[in-house]
């Protein structure tokens, strides 16, 4: 009896796992903006990403996924989630760039299509382009209008809701791409009926025992495989939605009537010398205006820095200048000191050999007069 019961709970949570893992998929925390037109034409926005696709495609939309091969067809089918894709599994996206005019009529257009489609806006922003200045724009035409989108579209409508939006305005840019998820999903399937597989024989393992050591064991096995066996539903119930819903990426942005340019008629090439050289000409002529332009514009628009480095380099010179000067006089001073040191060195070292001269030839005058006066030597 007390088997029994402890089988009933453990199936209650494995019940209770796995709706806690589809609603964790389904009831994101992303708010998304799913439109409700009123009697006044204004919009409501309430609806959670994957909830509403699972409730909108759970009741709208069969699903029977299967994959050929050459071992035969293999069933991918799952009774409790439907989708609309027969042999393969296709994720659909597209990113569109529009210019406008009509910035407004475009937006409420593009919502109305949403609607009209069946569809869901997942994501949405709006700006005017003041953010990028940091200023507050008054003006409406110096208002650089945007809008972009992330749009859930069901995706047997996908190919019209693209080819309709991009009539909302000028297309500039457009990207798409396919994912085939078939064999991600197939080996999801497969994984999960081995899991499911696992649980019914650990079940009825847990059943039969009377070991209560064996018992908890075979429990923590238990709740491990029913939170994987809720991972692998949440994950294949993600796919199925991306499977069902595309995903259409929308920005919108406003121009003027002067930046819409035309596209030229195409001349005929000329690949003669002389059409050629005209044409390196001109070419040349313009990127040398071009260069003037840019120099005289940047002397005009830094001005103020070219006076601060003209001040710091006037400032840098003088200095190495004055220093230059008084190094130079510092040096011939030094220089005269030591010209008028070795002058002076040698007037003294002259005035000595005068002297010594002037002696030797008071000598020679005395020595006459004292043999004149030795009358021996006479």
């Amino acid at each position: 009896m007390k088997r029994k019961f402890m089988a009933a709970l453990l199936a209650a949570f494995f019940a209770l796992t796995f709706f806690a893992g589809c609603s964790k998929s389904s009831g994101s925390s992303t708010r998304v903006r799913n439109e409700t037109a009123d009697g006044n034409g204004d919009y409501t926005y309430a609806m959670e990403t994957t909830e509403a696709i699972a409730e909108m495609y759970n009741g709208d939309i069969d699903m029977d996924y299967s994959m050929e091969g050459d071992g035969g067809s293999v069933d991918l089918s799952n009774s409790g989630t439907k989708a609309d894709v027969a042999k393969e599994m296709l994720v659909y996206r597209c990113n569109i760039t529009i210019d406008t005019l009509d910035f407004e009529g475009a937006v409420s257009t593009l919502k109305q299509k949403v609607k009209e489609y069946r569809g869901l806006i997942e994501y949405e922003s709006q700006s005017d382009g003041a953010g990028y200045s940091g200023q507050y724009v008054v003006d409406e035409e110096d208002k650089d209008y945007t809008y972009s989108a992330t749009i859930r579209i069901p995706s047997e409508y996908y190919d019209s809701f693209t080819t309709s939006a991009e009539g909302l305005g000028i297309l500039r840019n457009k990207n798409s791409s396919v994912d085939n998820v078939t064999t991600v999903y197939g080996t999801l399937k497969s994984e999960l009926e081995i899991y499911e597989a696992d649980y019914a024989r650990y079940l009825e393992k847990y059943e039969e025992t009377e070991d209560d050591a064996i018992a908890l064991s075979i429990e923590k096995e238990l709740r491990s495989l029913a939170l994987t066996i809720a991972n692998i539903k949440t994950q294949m119930s993600t796919i199925e939605g991306d499977v069902a819903y595309s995903y259409i990426t929308i920005s919108i942005h406003k121009v003027c009537e002067e930046e819409i340019v035309a596209e030229p008629t195409p001349e005929p090439k000329d690949d003669s010398f002389s059409a050629r050289f005209k044409k390196t000409a001109k070419e040349s002529w313009g990127s040398f205006l071009g260069f003037v332009q840019g120099l005289i514009l940047f002397l005009v628009r830094s001005w103020w820095v070219l006076l601060i480095i003209g001040i710091i380099v006037f400032v840098i010179v003088f200095s190495i200048k004055r220093a230059n000067k008084k190094r130079r006089i510092r040096n011939e001073r030094y220089v005269a000191e030591r010209e008028e040191r070795e002058r002076q060195r040698r007037a003294l070292i002259e005035a000595e050999k005068q002297k010594k001269v002037e002696g030797e030839t008071k000598a020679q005058d005395n020595k006459p007069k004292e043999e004149a006066s030795d009358p021996d030597k006479v």
